[in-house]
C-alpha cells in the first residue's frame, strides 16, 4: 500500500523501490525492507536485498536511474 504522494520507481525482479520523500526510498523484496538516502549525487544504502540479483538490480537503479555513486 502506497501512501499519499507515494511513487514505485521501480518494480523487477520481486524487487520494489518506493520514494517516499526527494531523497529517500525505500526497497522492499520478499517482505524485508532497506532505505536508500540521496544526496549531492551520492547514496547511502541501509541493508540490501538477500538475493545477489536482487541486489545488483539495486546497484544499477542506483546508478544508471538516479545518476549516483554509493558511499556506504
Amino acid at each position: 500500500m502506497l501512501l499519499n504522494g507515494q511513487t514505485t520507481s521501480l518494480d523487477n525482479n520481486g524487487l520494489r523501490i518506493t520514494q517516499l520523500t526527494p531523497n529517500t526510498y525505500v526497497h522492499t523484496c520478499k517482505g524485508n525492507n532497506g532505505l536508500i538516502y540521496i544526496y549531492n549525487y551520492e547514496a547511502v544504502v541501509v541493508s540490501t536485498p538477500e538475493s545477489e540479483e536482487q541486489t545488483q538490480c539495486l546497484i544499477d537503479w542506483i546508478k544508471n536511474e538516479k545518476k549516483t555513486t554509493i558511499v556506504a
